[in-house]
């Protein structure tokens, strides 16, 4: 499928999120491949439903950018169980100029091929220290209960 000028998607893109749509996947993680004529975007690794977020984060690349898509289940603070699908844009320090431009001006292009819904929580990341399920729990809390979160006085015991 042509998107633009220069820039392809492969219908793999959109059949492997489909799948983890489906629960048939945990995760995909898409790269931009370039050829002397264009630039393709297409599959990198994808997770099988028990897959890990830790299993994720060893299939990103610590100098190179990447999209990924991960069903990311998790536990509330009220012990309920959640699910939300998580769009993160992996740019890390250690990835040149070139790939990091390159995937920035993408990132809407990915989105729209993947039709992504609105409720597709979309996260930037640029360090691994931020690439823990904690920190994704926190950027998945509804704002409304981050804000009485932090109007909570601390109480020193």
């Amino acid at each position: 499928m042509s998107i633009s000028s220069g820039l392809l998607c492969e219908d793999v893109v959109a059949d492997t999120y489909g799948k983890v749509l489906k629960k048939q996947l945990r995760y995909v993680v898409y790269l931009i491949r370039k050829t002397p004529s264009k630039k393709v975007i297409t599959v990198d690794r994808t997770g099988e439903r028990n897959s890990t977020f830790e299993d994720f984060k060893l299939d990103l690349p610590k100098d190179k950018s990447r999209y990924g898509v991960f069903d990311f289940s998790y536990v509330t603070d009220t012990n309920e169980k959640r699910s939300r699908m998580m769009f993160l844009y992996w740019s890390p320090d250690g990835a040149s100029v070139e790939l990091k431009t390159l995937y920035s001006a993408s990132k809407a292009i990915v989105l729209s091929a993947l039709q992504c819904p609105l409720e597709v929580r979309s996260i930037e990341l640029t360090d691994r220290e931020y690439l823990t399920e904690k920190y994704l729990i926190e950027e998945v809390k509804p704002r409304r209960e981050k804000l009485l979160r932090d109007c909570q006085p601390d109480i020193e015991g």
